[in-house]
């Protein structure tokens, strides 16, 4: 333990040397360290849930100057790889690379691998955030054994293959997708025979349960385009779906839509999503009150992409735990990660191209508090990264703690191009950055932050009173 705190307090001297921050961090408070450190944390948090980490990928060691403090190599690799996005490494399926031990991206610096694991999918398609991706889905694709037995080619005159021109499978069955219907539903062209080929493994047809082409991207996408890796998730998430009963929880959190008992939407038209949050039950109120989250209803964007916010400055993490609400919490999270999967989901059916959310972040009175519950906030967003793949494809913090900006303005010319696309850190004056990360006009958002929309389309993400869990019988035991 020693060796490893001073192999990371050298590392970390040492980026702040190469950064120039000297001067920075000695004028720099307690407290402000102490939100940057937090702040710092959540974003981790936030983007290790959209890209899968496991033992299986191939990773980066240790800078040498921490290998060389703490005396060794460690056992397993603790970093993710960075990656160019105009060069993309052959994957095999064993996780490897094909041109053996992973190297520096060119021009990244030596402590570019500490912000590896911010790495996420980058955009694709029709997505009007960031640059076009290069994206080699082919190439990490793992051949699945249904590939030389199934066909990739659709019925004479019917691009849809086995589910007629009304829609791309419309609820039926009647065979597994093929390519020329995957690629019509907005799926890229290099993405579509690993879709197919997850697809033939999970042995789903048709749009539920989550089995239409762009949502089987998701989880696809969620594992490097490993079909086995992707089936495992899939096959996790249905599990879990029915285990959950993501019917009770969706309609005690809000209404519009019906679910049936394995947690697939019963409807024949995954084209439209009406469900809103609702008041009326104990945990919708609750939500409504304590909650940090919400969609906004206004459509901001040229793809009618979902819009999200999370008060995360506001959230009474201690609370939460003390009074024994996590489990509440937990739902209504899960309730809105439904809603958001569900709404870009329809509209990637109806544009035929894939349709992520945009996520907000707003900062503004970030508790240190919340460190010691750091655990249970990782916790929760973990459901997302776990369960609802590929949500969002950007995540912009607002309302940042000044210095937490300053740090992130002078680490900005070393990230990647995905890692710009993908999170930006702004401070009170956030228009225009808003604008160019996430496509988003200020006046879209609730009236807290600025815009014209109504602040009650986001939770209100109030302190829970001490005793709450007790007298209202919510909280657990």
């Amino acid at each position: 333990a020693a060796a490893a705190a001073a192999a990371v307090a050298a590392a970390a001297r040492a980026m702040i040397t190469d950064l120039g921050l000297q001067e920075l961090v000695l004028s720099a408070g307690q407290h402000q360290l102490k939100v940057a450190l937090l702040l710092s944390c959540l974003v981790v948090v936030l983007l290790r849930r959209l890209r899968h980490q496991d033992g299986g990928e191939q990773t980066r060691r240790l800078p040498s100057k921490l290998a060389s403090a703490s005396g060794s190599s460690p056992a397993r690799p603790l970093f993710l790889p960075l990656e160019s996005d105009a060069t993309p490494r052959q994957r095999r399926p064993n996780g490897g690379t094909a041109g053996g031990t992973p190297t520096p991206v060119s021009g990244s610096p030596r402590y570019a691998a500490w912000l590896g694991c911010c790495v996420a999918r980058p955009q694709v398609g029709g997505e009007q955030v960031g640059e076009e991706a290069d994206y080699s889905c082919r190439s990490r694709s793992t051949r699945s054994p249904h590939s030389d037995a199934a066909s990739n080619a659709s019925p004479a005159g019917s691009p849809l293959g086995d589910f007629g021109g009304a829609g791309f499978g419309g609820g039926g069955g009647g065979g597994a997708w093929t390519v020329e219907a995957i690629v019509a539903a907005g799926v890229p062209a290099e993405c579509a025979e690993a879709v197919r080929q997850l697809g033939l493994e999970v042995g789903v047809s048709g749009d539920e349960p989550l089995s239409d082409p762009t949502t089987l991207w998701r989880f696809a996408s969620a594992r490097e385009f490993n079909i086995q890796a992707g089936k495992d998730m899939y096959t996790a998430a249905m599990a879990w779906r029915a285990s959950l009963s993501m019917k009770s929880v969706m309609e005690s959190l809000g209404d519009g839509e019906a679910y049936r008992k394995d947690g697939s939407r019963d409807t024949k038209d995954v084209c439209s999503w009406s469900w809103t949050r609702s008041h009326g039950t104990p945990e919708s109120d609750f939500a409504s009150t304590y909650g940090f989250w919400g969609r906004l209803s206004a459509k901001g964007l040229p793809d009618q992409a979902p819009i999200a916010i999370w008060r995360v400055g506001e959230i009474d993490v201690k609370g939460y735990t003390t009074e024994k609400l996590l489990g509440i919490v937990e739902h209504g999270f899960i309730s809105h990660m439904e809603d958001l999967l569900q709404a870009g989901r329809a509209e990637s059916r109806k544009s035929g191209k894939i349709v992520r959310a945009r996520l907000i972040l707003d900062c503004h009175n970030l508790k240190l508090s919340n460190l010691k519950y750091l655990p249970a906030v990782r916790h929760i967003f973990g459901l997302g990264k776990q369960f609802f793949p590929e949500v969002t494809a950007s995540i912009t913090l607002v309302r940042a703690p000044k210095i937490t900006t300053f740090i992130y303005k002078a680490v900005e010319p070393f990230l990647t191009p995905v890692m710009k696309r993908k999170v930006r850190i702004l401070g009170n004056d956030f228009e225009a950055g808003l604008r160019s990360h996430a496509g988003l006009e200020k006046s879209v958002l609730p009236a807290f932050l600025g815009g014209r929309a109504s602040n009650a389309e986001v939770c209100n993400a109030k302190c829970v009173p001490e005793g709450f869990g007790r007298r209202s019988g919510l909280g657990g035991t």
